[in-house]
Order: structure tokens, then sequence, then C-alpha cells
């Protein structure tokens, strides 16, 4: 084994920006970074990240070579979406994550000042394109650059989208905190195109971003001084190919692939991955924590290759054994950290025909039921509670004149069993869960897996959808809300004390719209059963994955203000150590 050290994500962004390819990220982000120091290799222009597809319009008389990445259907793009509209509306900047939020993160990048651009590829008909206006005695400019870029770009038949309606419309985020706009966006339809959108733009001093799902908290996707590679529109795809993997393109959403895949294996396949159905198919290479995490481990473990494109357009296969490197990178590392992935593979899993959803709330004590959870259930539980989630609640009961508000604190435990309902009962007496069972909140269910899938997205508000069907379709999910989250680990090593768990039911009773979510994962987990040496994911240990955040629909930008201080407020001195530990490696 090569002896690794370890340096935490935080070099993997600062690296990203330097390089222009930060993009999506979904569900817990984590990882270190292995550095082989007898062969002392700068990995930095490799990569992985964001991307896949719909079809596109024939009369486009595009030719696709892609092999694998079938299905997914597809919107047609307006003709007039795809002309440059060179309208020069600034973008808005009065929200949290606007234009001068990323400017001293940023500062200098894009080419802003100063170089000379690179001449246009070879290849490039410069009789049929506009030459851009640009004063030979002055440094490029950003816009300069652009202007160049777009030349290159619409000679490959790729204009860029600049109109900002155009653009919004193009890579809505989840998140809407972030008003930023791209300098343009470009929607590639294969592989060969995302190569050629990225050469044009590295080739003039442009940074490229892809956009997947466009869930980024701090909307990654949309950088004001880069252009998004949009991979949603036409790279959708998902087949199920004869040896049972599934070949996904880069811009398809999880509900794509569950979708896609209980149809095409008539329910009898399964696939990893986490539990909102609009995150982005990049989120595998951040780790991937779902419903099926602790009996088939993370959704990055699934990944058996991946077609990347590097930072100045390259196209690489990734592989155990093709750049190994990066392979072992993208496993735990995060999307759009090393380039743009176009396309993977990745294992389907088996899963019972039958298994059992339950839930039940625990009303007392539940300071020492959650420091049961961390200590013993954690530890104890088995891996066919493939998922086991607690969700803190809290209700008021307004205090009469001179009297304080009663406030009651509880946890809805919830979980999927993989079996019948008659295995359920001994299964939480062994785990030590069934103490805290209280019969007149207790109900179980028999569902099949994509039944829980949809359960799961409609309770999280990601969802409308009743059927899988449903799942893929990108509108009826929870878009346009304000977010504000944080999120650690608890290790064996550091777990959390009675009164940090107290602070963090004081901060959930603290606003109607926070929430707080608790993953167990633990040793008998198969995310345990992965040595962390073996791949980019750093929490494997971890008994715990806990989410604290806000979520809320609001115009008023003094609520919005508010209630984002008070998620990334003061929570109590431990919860706030944990948390800003871990926002540096997974900001």
């Amino acid at each position: 084994m090569v002896t690794a050290d370890y340096v935490t994500l935080a070099s993997y962004h600062a690296r990203s920006f330097a390089a222009g390819l930060i993009g999506d990220h979904g569900g817990f982000v984590a990882a270190a970074k292995k550095k082989d120091d007898n062969k002392n290799k700068n990995n930095n222009d490799k990569g992985g990240g964001g991307g896949g597809g719909k079809k596109k319009d024939d009369n486009k008389n595009k030719n696709n070579n892609d092999k694998g990445g079938g299905g997914g259907g597809g919107k047609k793009k307006d003709d007039n979406k795809n002309k440059n509209k060179n309208n020069n509306n600034k973008n808005p900047t009065d929200a949290v994550f606007n234009d001068a939020f990323f400017s001293n993160v940023i500062e200098g990048t894009a080419g802003t000042g100063g170089g000379t651009a690179s001449p246009l590829p070879p290849d490039t008909p410069i009789e049929t394109i506009s030459a851009p206006v640009i004063d030979p005695s002055k440094p490029l400019s950003l816009e300069d650059k652009m202007k160049l870029a777009s030349a290159c770009l619409s000679a490959k038949e790729l204009p860029p989208i600049t109109n900002p309606k155009e653009m919004k419309e193009a890579v809505p985020l989840w998140n809407n905190l972030n008003t930023t706009l791209p300098l343009g966006v470009v929607q590639p339809s294969t592989t060969q195109e995302v190569s050629d959108a990225i050469s044009c733009l590295y080739s003039n001093g442009v940074r490229a971003v892809p956009y997947s799902g466009g869930c980024s908290l701090m909307g990654m996707s949309v950088l004001p001084t880069s252009v998004t590679v949009d991979l949603s529109l036409f790279m959708n795809g998902v087949t199920l190919n004869q040896d049972s993997s599934l070949t996904v393109q880069g811009g398809a959403t999880l509900g794509d692939i569950y979708s896609s895949t209980f149809e095409q294996s008539k329910g009898i396949y399964s696939v990893v991955g986490a539990s909102c159905p609009a995150l982005g198919v990049g989120q595998m290479l951040g780790g991937g924590i779902g419903s099926l995490t602790r009996m088939f481990g993370l959704a990055c473990d699934q990944l058996l290759g991946l077609t990347m494109v590097q930072y100045d357009g390259q196209i690489l296969k990734v592989t155990p054994t093709d750049n190994p490197d990066l392979f072992w990178a993208s496993c735990g590392g995060g999307g759009g950290n090393f380039g743009v992935v176009s396309e993977y593979v990745i294992k389907t899993v088996n899963v019972p025909p039958t298994l059992t959803s339950f839930d039940f709330s625990v009303t007392n004590n539940v300071v020492a039921f959650m420091m049961d959870v961390q200590d013993k259930i954690a530890v104890d539980a088995d891996p066919l509670f493939s998922k086991l989630q607690m969700t803190f609640q809290n209700t008021t009961t307004k205090g009469k004149k001179g009297q304080k508000d009663d406030v009651k604190w509880s946890v809805d435990v919830r979980g999927l069993y993989l079996g019948p309902e008659a295995g359920l009962a001994a299964a939480l007496k062994d785990s030590g869960l069934a103490a805290y069972v209280e019969k007149r909140s207790a109900r179980s269910r028999t569902v099949n897996w994509v039944d829980f899938v949809i359960e799961q997205a409609r309770s999280s508000n990601c969802t409308k959808a009743n059927d899988a069907a449903g799942l893929a379709d990108r509108k009826l999910t929870n878009f346009g809300q304000d977010v504000s989250m944080n999120s650690f680990y608890v290790l064996p090593s550091n777990t959390m004390s009675a009164s940090g768990w107290e602070d963090l039911f004081k901060w959930k009773a603290s606003g109607k719209d926070a929430f707080v979510e608790v993953d167990v994962l633990g040793p008998k987990s198969k995310v345990a059963a992965v040595a962390t040496p073996d791949t980019a994911y750093a929490f494997r240990p971890a008994l715990l994955a806990v989410q604290f955040g806000t979520a809320w629909r609001s115009g008023k930008k003094n609520d919005r203000m508010n209630l984002a201080l008070s998620s990334a407020g003061t929570v109590g001195n431990e919860l706030d150590r944990r948390a800003l530990a871990h926002l540096v490696i997974a900001p």
C-alpha cells in the first residue's frame, strides 16, 4: 500500500478555484487527498465533476458519438435561446452570495487583467465568425477574453447564452440566496462538445464550471467570472447495461437515475444515492449518503469508471486501472474539483423485493436518547437497517401572561429495514431501538425500494411525485427556496456531550424553519468496511452525519438575512467548533 499523507478538501477547493473547475456538490462532501511522496506528481490538472443528458434537436444536425447514456428523453432547445443577445445587464448584487461575495475568493482569476489571449484553435473557420473588436494596446480585460471565447464557441456551433433572463432559466439553482449569474452558459450534447467548449474557454483565459443539478448551496456552478457548462439539458440519459451496471450521463439527476433504473430493470435493481431526487449525479463524487448506504456503502463506492474532460479539453477515461489517481480522488473528493465528468459507469445493487419502512417518535428524555444513539445504537445497529435517520422536532405552547412558553422537544425516527415486517421487531430489539419505540406513534409498512425513495423525498419536500416516473421531473422539486446549512460528522474519537445535543435541540426550537437531521452510520455499516486510505472520502469511521440549517420561502430580505444568520450563528460552543471544523473541509 502506498504510504499516504492527507490534506483536507480545502486544498482541493483552493486548487479548483485556480483551475476554474468547481461545480455542483451533493450530499456530504468530504475528502482527503492521497499524495505519493515517491512519485511526487502534481495532479492538479486532472479531475472529476458535474454533468450528463437529454436529446438534442435533430435540426441541429449534431453527430453524437457517445456510447451508452441512452434513455432520459429530452427537451428541445429553443433556437432563440442559443443566440448571444449581448445583453449588458449587470448581475444582481442584493443577496448573500452575490458578485461581491466571490470577489475576494477569486480575486485576480479568470484573467481580469494583463496578459494576451491564446489564438483560436487552428481548425476554427475564422471567416465564418465576426472578429471581436479589441484594442491591442491595452491588457486584455475579462470582457475581451469572453468575446474571443464566444467567437471560438460560435465557430464550434456552441454559441453561449449571455442574456441574464435566459441564463437564469437555463441553470436554475436550488438555493435562492444565490443570485449571481455566470458570464455565459454553454449547453453541449456530447462529450466531444464538452471538450470543445472547455478548450475554447481555456485557450482564451476564461474559466469553466460544470452544472448538473443546480444544488450547490453556494452556487458554485454559476460563478460570476466563469462560463457555466450546462450538462442538464442534453446530457441526462441513463442506460441499464447487460452486466447490470448503469451508464449515466453527467447532467442526470438522481431522480432520472432512480426512475430509469426502476423502469428498465422492472424493479429488480436499485441504485445507492442520496435521498433528494433533485441532486445531480455529481453528488456521487463527494460521497453520497442515502437510503441504502448502511448496507451497500456510499454512492461513490459504486463507481466503476468515468469519462472526464480536463481543464484544457483533454478527454480521459478514469477507472481503477486508467488514471487511477483521478479515480481515487473522484471517490469522495467532491464534484467539479478535477474536471467535468460527462459520463459515469456505476454499479447497481440487488435488494429484496419486500422491504419494511418504519417510523416512530421519541418524546421523553430526548437528550439521553441521542446519547444512546451515538454511543450504542450506531455501534450495534445491523446493516439491514440500510437507512436510520433522526429528525428533531419541537412543539411550543404559548405561556399564560407573565409565564414562559412551554417548549417540548421530540425526535422522529425513520428507517428502512431490508426484509419483511416479521423480522423488524427482533432487529429493533438487537439494536437497542426497541426500548424507545412509543406504540402510539409507531407504524410500519411493506414497500419496494422506489416507494421508499419517494416517501423520503416527499417527507423532505424534495418532490411531489407519487410514482417512479415523477422522480425525474425537475419542476416538482423544492427549487427556489432559501437555504442556509451546516454539517459535521460525529467520530468515535470525538463524540458529542449531552450539553452539545441539548444546544442543538435549543437551536432547532429557536426558529420555525430550522431543521436538524442525523444519519446513523457506524462500524457495522458498509461505509466503514472500506479502509480510509483506499478512497478520498475521509470520514469512514463516522458514527453519525449531522446536518442543521434553515430552509424557507420568503421575499423579505430582513427575514432572509435573519434566518440565514440564525443558521450560521451561535448554536453552542461545541457545535460551533464542530460545524466550523467541517466547513473547512466541505464549504
